[in-house]
């Protein structure tokens, strides 16, 4: 039998960390919280709290999914999430698996046996239907599609929009020669953004250019020398997302290049971080809050057996800031 302590020593933490994370306390750094829930995952373990309120049908735990705790996008959704979980009376459990596929199957496992009231899940990998072949708790895919799997919900935002409405703003900006750093295309997310972008440029006959990146910082940098070292004539640039965003923009200043003076940029998400920066980073924002309350009130619906639907898409907005602006024309130059 795994005990406390067992999952303590795994996790090279106290028993009152592990306590705290089963409580889901704020109080423990998320190294530590990442290093509890693997021991837990690995082990099997069933905190004895949870176990009695299993078998008296009382637990009312969500468990929530996610790719890392690194994506400040993530940590945005988590929040929202958790909030709406304990307005609503229940118990958020959390895992991450950064596509570990193992990882994901355990955190099923463990939900499954504690018969959560449903999942939400956030992936960076888009074929995960078939860790829930044999689940029976419903799921809330969040941010991916999933297709022809046995969620219940897919919830999204309208990416597709997003990316055409960026790629028109740095067009009615002024911007000529425009440049799409486009995340992951094994991804439906960073598809429609990428669909949405070439359909805004051949709306208005500029050529399609494209660079592909993942959805983190070093990635971003190495967009950037690749900008610079290819594409020198860029005026316009739509980043697969704020974090990306940022990276080209330091590159970019590093190189002489002055934001948004000679190079505008947008990214997409609306984390913290966008605002903060110098400029300040122009982004297509995601409402995340809505999205975190429509997911727990499916799950809800889905256990009260209310008609459910499979799909929800949300609107995207267009957040201006100090990386673009509307360049002067000839004649304005003249006044």
């Amino acid at each position: 039998m795994v005990l406390l302590r067992d999952i303590a020593k795994i996790a090279g933490v106290s028993p009152s960390t592990v306590s705290r994370v089963i409580n889901n306390s704020a109080q423990v750094k998320a190294d530590k919280r990442q290093r509890v829930m693997e021991a837990i995952q690995k082990t099997g373990f069933v905190p004895n709290e949870l176990a009695r309120s299993f078998y008296n049908n009382s637990a009312k735990i969500i468990g929530v999914i996610s790719p890392d705790i690194d994506n400040p996008f993530f940590n945005d959704v988590v929040n929202a999430i958790e909030k709406e979980i304990y307005r609503m009376g229940y118990r958020m459990m959390m895992f991450f698996v950064n596509g570990d596929m193992e990882k994901l199957r355990s955190a099923i496992n463990i939900l499954e046996t504690l018969q959560a009231e449903g999942i939400i899940l956030m992936s960076n990998a888009e074929d995960v239907q078939e860790a829930f072949n044999n689940s029976t708790t419903p799921v809330v895919v969040f941010d991916r599609e999933a297709k022809n799997s046995k969620e219940f919900l897919y919830i999204h935002s309208n990416n597709y929009e997003g990316g055409r409405i960026a790629a028109e703003h740095l067009i009615h900006c002024g911007c000529k020669n425009l440049i799409h750093i486009k995340g992951p295309q094994k991804l439906s997310v960073a598809r429609d953004r990428f669909g949405g972008y070439c359909d805004g440029c051949s709306k208005y006959h500029i050529e399609i250019k494209s660079l592909e990146s993942d959805y983190t910082f070093e990635s971003g940098r190495e967009a950037g020398q690749d900008i610079l070292r290819l594409y020198s004539d860029v005026d316009g640039i739509v980043a697969a997302n704020d974090i990306v965003a940022v990276a080209v923009m330091k590159e970019l200043q590093c190189g002489g290049k002055r934001i948004p003076e000679d190079v505008q940029i947008i990214g997409f998400d609306d984390i913290e971080l966008s605002q903060i920066m110098n400029p300040e980073l122009t982004t297509i924002r995601q409402h995340v809050s809505d999205m975190g309350k429509v997911a727990i009130q499916a799950i809800i619906d889905h256990k009260e057996r209310k008609e459910k639907s499979k799909e929800i898409v949300f609107s995207v907005e267009l957040v201006e800031r100090g990386s673009t602006r509307k360049k002067k024309s000839d004649e304005d130059s003249k006044i």
